[in-house]
């Protein structure tokens, strides 16, 4: 038997609209999106299932469910593939496949030091907008040698940047990170998607995720299922 976890919820489109709302299948044991109606075909829709009302043993077989089947994976895709969105400063990301890195001469906008100083206000120091902190030009040089960063090496983030497209605008795919890496001197800069974070137990994901599908009830059905992806990242 089919039971709603939210109410409907309409998506307009360019010439069309539907509506949805979120549903547990008991036979199936699935959350899934369902479709109430539109209005890309004559016929009318369908009737909204029953509602299932939160903190009964049913709503919480649901609450599993939708961890199961849909937070979990979006908890490992989040965990295991640094983005821009997600990456923080100070943690620790670890390098997939070994490539090779261009050396890089010292930031001469703030001589090495990482901050701008106000030549009329001491006190005013602010991160050098030339190095974004890391002491270090954003590109290798052309006169030093490269370092191979082999795969498994770990490093932590200490800040980021982008490369920029021919307009100056930031790329959408283009972003790094900048590791301080163990034997280096010099901060490793890394594209994010040759990175990874260190591995965790499925325990760990399948715990979280069921604690988030509970805690946030019908909201954690709705945007989920709205959004196309997990909400709580």
């Amino acid at each position: 038997m089919l039971y709603s976890l939210t109410h409907e919820w309409e998506c307009n489109g360019y010439s069309d609209s539907d509506w949805y709302c979120v549903v547990y299948d008991t036979e199936t044991k699935k959350v899934f999106r369902y479709e109430t109606q539109t209005t890309r075909f004559a016929g009318g829709g369908r009737p909204v299932p029953p509602s299932l009302e939160e903190g009964t043993e049913l709503w919480t077989e649901a609450c599993y469910a939708l961890a199961r089947d849909y937070i979990v994976p979006a908890l490992k895709n989040e965990h295991f593939n640094p983005s821009k969105k997600n990456a923080k400063i100070g943690e620790t990301l670890i390098i997939r496949k070994t490539f090779s890195v261009g050396l890089r001469d010292q930031c001469d906008k703030c001589n090495g030091t990482g901050h701008w100083v106000n030549p009329k206000n001491t006190k005013d120091k602010r991160q050098c907008f030339g190095c974004g902190g890391t002491c270090f030009r954003k590109y290798a040089s052309k006169t030093l040698g490269k370092v191979s960063i082999k795969a498994g090496t770990e490093g932590s983030v200490i800040g980021f940047n982008s490369d920029l497209d021919r307009y100056g605008r930031e790329s959408y795919d283009k972003h790094f990170a900048l590791l301080k890496v163990e034997g280096y001197d010099q901060p490793i800069r890394a594209n994010l998607s040759n990175l990874t974070r260190p591995a965790l137990n499925d325990l760990t994901f399948k715990l979280k995720a069921e604690t988030q599908a509970i805690q946030y009830g019908s909201k954690a059905f709705y945007l989920t299922f709205q959004t196309g992806a997990n909400f709580f990242m």
